[in-house]
């Protein structure tokens, strides 16, 4: 009796599991909600195959230039607090990655119709861009024998995003440029659990929110036209770093997570040959999130960093359309730069 409701229970479990291995594939292969509206696609949904490329398209990019604005350490090449009131830090580093992925539309068969599944490929090489910090001490913390607990700092950021910069790349079938001030900024706190001193390790936790400056995306093949304008992209930050020195030489590293958020006008027109043309536009939005870690070494004034940013977890990260580099796909990133305290 006992035997056959074990091998029952077996293909109970047997069945549940493909079940939710089917609901997991369907779920990351559907079709987003926009392109099956037809306020957006139109009632005979001929601008599905349009609005789904326009969406995958951007969820791509909000990954890839989401992880450019964040980096590791939140404070550059410090991992305890500043010193208290009257007491600053300025940080200045380029965070550079060889993992950038650009994807290209070139030669994709998108026509006036239901959704396709296209695959794009697309250039991937280095990418990089410049984020300032300055961290001001409200409160330097309690003495508590050889250490302080509690130390307190404010945290200022700014992203920018040079002409010139931009210019590179843009190549015709991409294009991407401001549409307003060149710089953006973004604010957040640190909390020193622990500041160490000598073999005494320092320990905080941060949370910072960081902005790219307003942008326009266009892609253009044929007679075809994919763009974001508009775009707003946010990161969200919080870190745990822990540090020590040792010598003259300063040591930190730490873990945490970081959530990407785009938004901005959708459009698209997709044209079969100058016979058919479809166009429609709504609002997009989409939001994925990383693990971060990181280790970084300062020595003086210059501090270097090298970090790793992986894991996706949110449904922008799984498209109905294939890209030869994934959207899940872990990147290495770098930073170098100057740390000042003052």
């Amino acid at each position: 009796m006992t035997e056959p409701f074990r091998a029952t229970r077996r293909q109970v479990h047997l069945v549940v599991a493909l079940i939710l291995m089917s609901a997991t594939s369907l779920a990351a292969q559907s079709l987003d909600s926009r392109c099956t509206d037809p306020a957006v696609v139109g009632v005979a949904g001929d601008g599905a195959d349009g609005c789904q490329v326009a969406v995958d398209l951007f969820s791509y990019l909000n990954g890839e230039v989401g992880r450019l604005l964040t980096g590791g350490n939140p404070t550059f090449g410090q991992a305890g607090g500043t010193g208290g009131l009257g007491h600053f830090g300025l940080g200045l580093r380029g965070v550079v990655t060889r993992h950038f992925a650009l994807p290209t539309v070139d030669g994709q068969a998108v026509a006036p119709g239901a959704a396709q599944r296209h695959s794009f490929v697309g250039s991937e090489g280095w990418g990089g861009a410049p984020v300032l910090d300055l961290t001001v001490g409200l409160f330097k913390g309690a003495r508590l024998g050889r250490v302080r607990i509690g130390s307190l700092d404010g945290i200022a950021t700014a992203f920018v995003a040079p002409a010139k910069a931009l210019d590179l790349i843009s190549d015709g079938q991409f294009d991407v440029s401001r549409s307003g001030a060149a710089w953006k900024f973004g604010f957040g706190g640190k909390l020193g659990l622990l500041e160490g001193s000598g073999p005494i390790p320092s320990v905080s936790v941060a949370y910072t929110e960081r902005a790219a400056p307003d942008l326009d995306f266009t892609y253009r093949t044929n007679d075809d036209e994919f763009a974001l304008d508009g775009v707003r992209l946010k990161a969200k930050s919080w870190r745990v770093v822990v540090g020590t020195r040792l010598a003259i030489f300063r040591f930190s590293g730490g873990w945490g997570r970081d959530t990407y958020a785009t938004s901005g006008a959708l459009r698209f027109l997709v044209s079969n040959q100058g016979a058919d043309t479809v166009q429609g536009a709504s609002p997009f939005t989409v939001r994925s999130s990383r693990t971060n870690l990181f280790g970084g070494l300062r020595l003086g004034w210059l501090a270097v960093e090298i970090g790793r940013v992986s894991g996706a977890k949110a449904a922008g990260d799984q498209p109905y359309n294939q890209f030869a580099r994934p959207q899940s796909a872990a990147w290495t990133y770098y930073a170098g730069g100057l740390r000042i305290g003052f």
